[in-house]
C-alpha cells in the first residue's frame, strides 16, 4: 500500500493540492494506491493489459485499490508528452521506498481494445508498468449493471 508519508514538508494540505492549472476541473485525491502488484504479489483487484499511446505500446495496470492514475515518468519523455507542475507531495509504496510526485499530464489518450481512454495521470518513477488506471478512471466508465 502506499500511503502518505509525514512530516512539514511533504504532507500536502487540501489547498496545496490544488493544481496550479486552473482550468483543471476534478480535485484529486491522496495517492493511496496498491502496490502489491508491482511487486510482484498476485491481487484480484488488479488487470494487466496492454494499450497505445501515441503508436507506442505500453503496459498498463487496471488497478481497483487505487485512488490515482498514474504514468511513469520516463514515458513522458519517450512519447513527449506536456508536463504541468503540480505541488509537490510523497507516497511511500509497500517496499518502503519513498516516490515523490510533483507533475501532472492532463488529457493523455490511450487505445485500449480499440476504444480511446482519455484519463489525467500524476508522474511516478514506477517501474514494472508503464501506467496505472484507477478509480480516478474507472468512475468515468458509469455504472455496471
Amino acid at each position: 500500500m502506499i500511503e502518505l508519508i509525514e512530516g512539514k514538508d511533504s504532507k500536502p494540505s487540501e489547498e496545496s493540492l490544488e493544481p496550479e492549472d486552473e482550468t483543471m476541473e476534478e480535485e484529486p485525491q491522496l495517492a493511496d494506491y496498491t502496490v502489491h502488484a508491482l511487486a510482484g504479489y498476485s491481487n484480484p483487484q488488479t488487470i494487466k493489459v496492454g494499450e497505445l499511446l501515441k503508436q507506442q505500446p505500453i503496459t498498463v495496470l487496471i488497478n481497483t485499490g487505487s485512488t490515482n492514475n498514474f504514468l511513469n515518468s520516463k514515458v513522458t519523455t519517450r512519447i513527449a508528452l506536456q508536463i504541468k507542475s503540480y505541488n509537490k507531495f510523497d507516497v511511500k509504496d509497500a517496499d518502503g521506498r519513498i516516490l515523490n510526485c510533483d507533475q501532472r499530464c492532463l488529457r493523455v489518450k490511450l487505445l485500449l481494445q480499440d476504444q480511446e481512454v482519455v484519463a489525467n495521470f500524476f508522474l511516478l518513477p514506477i517501474n514494472d508498468y508503464e501506467a496505472m488506471l484507477g478509480i480516478e478512471w474507472l468512475t468515468t466508465l458509469g455504472d455496471i449493471s
